[in-house]
């Protein structure tokens, strides 16, 4: 015979894991700002051959220069061969909210920084900034994919995001194959 408990209260003599609580997701500054990467006058390019680094940096500094806000890229690939920094206030996001195996849609930044390979020590691949007035700025979902590394002889990286200061957050991101994948304890990120 079974009994079982609706009302979902614990004992205290209950030694079973807890409930998994989620943290809340994280907003940018301003959510009333919506920056689609793919769109004019930004254009960044999605089809993971062209270089989007610059075009991505732009649309970047102009939501930060705005007060923060959401810079959305829509599902693709985003070959990246510079470092990007997000600015206080702003989010980084992509479609996946997920990561099942097998096919599906995603937003891919493929970093293909050939000073980065073999030095762990350089520039992160995307920088988090934060401010007193902005808040911190942050990543949601993302997939990260190094396009030279190789799994029969790994090479050192650096990080693939860092926060800067408290309040940043990364959600939802797939790191597939990062030698160095979050740093949130180099710089002071409590808060």
């Amino acid at each position: 015979r079974v009994k079982i408990d609706h009302d979902n209260k614990r004992k205290e003599t209950d030694r079973s894991m807890k409930p998994i609580i989620p943290a809340p997701d994280k907003l940018p500054a301003r959510t009333d700002l919506v920056y689609i990467a793919t769109e004019a006058p930004f254009n960044v390019p999605s089809d993971g051959e062209k270089d989007a680094t610059l075009k991505l940096q732009s649309v970047l500094n102009k939501a930060g220069a705005e007060g923060g806000g959401t810079v959305y890229l829509p599902q693709g690939k985003y070959k990246l061969t510079d470092h990007i920094t997000i600015p206080a206030g702003v989010e980084l996001r992509g479609v996946n909210d997920f990561m099942p195996r097998g096919k599906q849609l995603r937003t891919l930044i493929i970093a293909d920084i050939a000073k980065d390979k073999g030095n762990p020590d350089n520039t992160p691949l995307v920088s988090l900034e934060s401010s007193d007035k902005l808040g911190g700025s942050g990543v949601s979902g993302l997939a990260f994919w190094y396009l030279s590394q190789d799994y029969t002889n790994i090479q050192a990286y650096p990080w693939t995001i860092q926060g800067k200061g408290p309040n940043c957050w990364v959600q939802k991101v797939y790191l597939g194959n990062c030698y160095n994948a979050v740093d949130f304890a180099t710089y002071d990120s409590d808060k």
